[in-house]
């Protein structure tokens, strides 16, 4: 009796320890799934990073582009009054050369 009891127990045990061992495996699975889930939000943020670097850097360009473009705009409107200002100087030229022959 006390063996079939001792047999009982040790089924128990090879029960306990197969819970153990499918535990222990799931436990490894989770390990490596949070380690690779770890590593992918590493590059997931260092793609983060340098697409942010990317668009600083875009956006930092179009402000130059668009100084030199509202520089070029300030030079044409320049270069406009001083046509302006020759066209009137030309046409009084013309007006009083008439009156000198």
């Amino acid at each position: 009796q006390q063996l079939a009891v001792a047999r009982g127990r040790l089924e128990e045990q090879k029960g306990d320890l197969a819970k153990a061992k499918q535990s222990s495996r799931i436990i490894e699975d989770l390990k490596t799934a949070v380690e690779e889930a770890t590593i992918e939000r590493a590059a997931a943020q260092e793609a983060n990073d340098d697409l942010r670097a990317m668009t600083a850097a875009q956006e930092e360009e179009m402000q130059q582009v668009l100084k030199r473009f509202r520089f070029t705009q300030a030079q044409c409107v320049e270069l406009g009054n001083s046509l302006m200002v020759l066209e009137q100087a030309l046409s009084e030229k013309r007006t009083l050369a008439p009156e000198k022959q």
